[in-house]
């Protein structure tokens, strides 16, 4: 569980540390979802949305990006 006090003014404290509470699998994905909360991003695109179940920040495919910025409702 990432709690807010892992974040002062924006900047994520010892990233490393909040992707082994994230609770997924993979650690890599752990510290990409880390490192989006940090940068307040919109969105993570990726290849493979399945390692990122545990982001609150929504995932989506190049394609389903692709489609959403072009206008398409799919998120």
């Amino acid at each position: 569980m990432v709690l807010e006090s892992d974040f002062m003014l924006g900047k994520l404290i010892q990233p490393d540390k909040v992707a082994t509470r994230l609770g997924g699998s993979d650690f890599e994905d752990n510290l990409q979802i880390a490192c989006a909360m940090t940068a307040q991003l919109d969105v993570i695109v990726t290849r493979d949305p399945s390692g990122f179940a545990a982001s609150s920040i929504p995932v989506l495919t190049s394609q389903q990006m692709l489609l959403r910025l072009s206008g398409g409702n799919e998120c």
